[in-house]
């Protein structure tokens, strides 16, 4: 009984593999990171503060065709999201994300 729901689980395999990666997003692929720190320091209505905002440049590519996003945040914006990509990076590295990634190759 086993054995043959073994075999029969090892024969759908490679069609299971091939519909699992036929649905799959087709999510960009990270080629570049470019920014620039402003800061106004002088003005009427900032009198003793100042108000830095990152500009980011992110290139990517789709399908083969390059991609540049051009965006622009605040500091605690540009905080806010490093420290949800170090997330992800380390979810990245889990058990459970490796044991899903061997199954789907």
């Amino acid at each position: 009984k086993t054995a043959s729901l073994l075999q029969a689980c090892q024969e759908q395999a490679a069609h299971t593999r091939s519909v699992v990666q036929g649905i799959a997003p087709s999510l960009p692929v990270f080629k570049g990171l470019d920014w620039r720190l402003d800061v106004q320091v002088g003005s009427r209505c900032l009198r003793g503060q100042s108000s830095p905002q990152m500009t980011l440049q992110i290139q990517s590519e789709r399908h083969g065709q390059p991609q540049t996003q051009l965006c622009q945040a605040s500091l605690e914006d540009v905080e806010a999201m490093r420290v949800e990509i170090k997330a992800a990076l380390q979810q990245l590295s889990s058990n459970h994300t490796r044991r899903v990634a061997r199954l789907l190759r």
